[in-house]
């Protein structure tokens, strides 16, 4: 009979682990969509020169599986193309890999999709350009508060962060 109330206690226990999860992932969902404000700060070269402690945070059902690297540079930009670094530690861990902004109208836009499925783990470099944030693909029109979401394949949040463009 005791082990039979271990088991029943496991399974309430994974139960409760479980929901515990997904709740701080809907709450780390619910930070990321608030307005974008600060940034990390970093040079041309990649050094941080400021931290904005919101930005690029791993979403809690990912912790252990991705980690941003290299926070996006130079960030602010002047024209230049922003380069963000993951480190996919993972195996078979992340599967496709989608990167959004919204527009003025507060809709996603995608502006990277890499559809590998999984992403081998190891470094995957995202290159964006500046005019991809832009609702008329101008650099001028991308001048900037921006917030980017990552996602992977399946629609679930890994991070995101701010950017300025000037």
């Amino acid at each position: 009979m005791p082990a039979k109330r271990i088991l029943a206690f496991l399974f309430i226990l994974s139960i409760v682990i479980g929901c515990s999860r997904d709740s701080d992932q809907e709450e780390f969902e619910r930070q990321a969509f608030s307005a974008p404000e600060n940034i990390t700060r970093t040079s041309a070269s990649g050094e941080v020169l400021q931290t904005d402690p919101d930005d690029w945070r791993i979403a809690p059902m990912f912790q252990g599986f991705v980690e941003v690297i290299q926070p996006p540079y130079p960030n602010p930009s002047a024209g230049q193309r922003f380069t963000l670094e993951i480190l996919i530690t993972g195996l078979e861990s992340i599967f496709g890999l989608e990167v959004y902004t919204r527009n003025a109208f507060g809709r996603p836009v995608m502006i990277y999709n890499d559809t590998r499925r999984p992403l081998p783990p190891g470094i995957s470099d995202i290159n964006i350009e500046p005019s991809w944030l832009s609702t008329n693909g101008t650099y001028s029109g991308a001048i900037g508060l921006h917030r980017i979401f990552i996602y992977d394949g399946s629609g679930n949040m890994i991070t995101y962060g701010d950017l300025e463009v000037q």
